[in-house]
């Protein structure tokens, strides 16, 4: 362990109140990732393995990935019959930022409804 250094640049003394702090702030950002993984669904975070966590971790990521790049809207302009579809919700925000929809109305795959694109429109 490399000791800290004082202004001389000789080796500072660590007190016990410093250590005692360090180890506090470490068991809180420990705590704190195991609170984070029983809240997406692990609730084995104390008894399973490092290999077993980082897998559930890594499937929980590509699960969200997966989820936010499905392409479950379309668009269609007003007055006109034709329907765009297939595109993420990603894509849809830039454009609706961009002003690309203001002559258009939006539809989530699945749903019924088609709806009027205005500029605070949230695609979820």
């Amino acid at each position: 362990q490399k000791a800290d250094m004082d202004a001389s640049g000789g080796a500072k003394k660590v007190t016990a109140s410093e250590e005692e702090s360090k180890r506090r702030a470490a068991l809180e950002e420990l705590t704190s990732a195991a609170n984070e993984l029983m809240s997406m669904g692990h609730h084995n975070v104390y008894q399973d393995r490092y290999e077993n966590l980082t897998a559930f971790v890594k499937r929980a990521k590509a699960k969200a990935a997966k989820k936010t790049d499905a392409k479950e809207w379309e668009y269609r302009f007003n007055g006109e019959e034709k329907v765009y579809t297939g595109f993420t919700a990603t894509q849809m925000q830039k454009w609706n930022k961009a002003g690309y929809f203001t002559n258009a109305k939006v539809h989530k795959i699945g749903t019924s409804t088609w709806m009027v694109c205005e500029k605070s429109f949230e695609f979820e």
